[in-house]
């Protein structure tokens, strides 16, 4: 550690959405690494975990969303969020014990009205404004895209029974502030996949980023001989024979 270094950091010749978690009154760390030190002030990362998730989700016939907590922690703050091309809607939850039942967000509001309130909910749950703002400069691209997904707040007591933390010498003070998210199949997201898929229109599914195929994957398998089951088996073979071609090339 490096508290009062100015430093120079690794930089990529195309920006990227991380180095928005430079800019916070963090101390520079050094790293070692196979090509000699490198200084870093990174606060974020994401990652994949086999336990059980905290929160569980159900999209219910009728197209409201089925919220369980599934934790012994209060769920700090819960986000319905739902983007449709350039509109979008949201609906909130605070201090979720149990569970709760959603209606599809109205798609009415706009980024400007979302983000103030999550950046409030991460400040409150531990970190200092200009880490929240930075956090949400990481990844707001990737939690507002297109589709319905839940954005949440994980509970601290799951956050410390699944990644226990031990620091030598003892700080006085940890803050741990973890946002877990859960993509949903919503009604209206298999009708504009189905729709993508019948036009092959790749521009509209490629929206859907890397949940496109297990989207596809799931529609195919609720209703095998839909309509569209030929289109979307289509656009599946398609999708992962580009995996397949991005692999080779790498």
């Amino acid at each position: 550690m490096q508290p009062s270094a100015n430093l120079a950091f690794p930089q990529e010749p195309q920006p990227s959405h991380y180095y928005a978690a430079r800019d916070v009154a963090s101390s520079p760390l050094r790293v070692a690494t196979k090509n000699g030190n490198e200084n870093e002030k990174f606060l974020f990362y994401r990652g994949v975990s086999v336990a059980p998730a905290p929160l569980s989700a159900l999209v219910l016939p009728n197209g409201q969303i089925e919220a369980m907590n599934q934790s012994s922690g209060e769920i700090p703050k819960l986000i319905l969020f739902e983007r449709r091309g350039e509109k979008v809607g949201f609906r909130e939850v605070n201090a979720l014990r149990e569970g709760a039942i959603l209606d599809p967000p109205v798609l009415n509001a706009s980024f400007d009205s979302v983000l103030p309130d999550l950046k409030a909910s991460l400040i409150s749950s531990g970190l200092y404004p200009e880490e929240a703002h930075a956090m949400l400069e990481s990844w707001k691209d990737s939690w507002f895209e297109e589709g319905s997904r839940l954005i949440y707040i994980v509970p601290n007591s799951f956050v410390e029974k699944i990644l226990p933390l031990s620091i030598q010498p003892q700080p006085a003070k940890v803050r741990r502030v973890f946002v877990g998210r859960i993509e949903l199949l919503t009604p209206a997201a298999q009708k504009a996949i189905e729709t993508a898929a019948s036009t092959h229109d790749k521009a509209a599914l490629a929206k859907y980023v890397r949940f496109a195929a297990p989207m596809i994957e799931m529609i195919l398998r609720r209703n095998p001989s839909s309509a569209h089951s030929a289109e979307l088996s289509q656009e599946l073979s398609r999708i992962y024979s580009s995996y397949v071609a991005q692999s080779v090339r790498h």
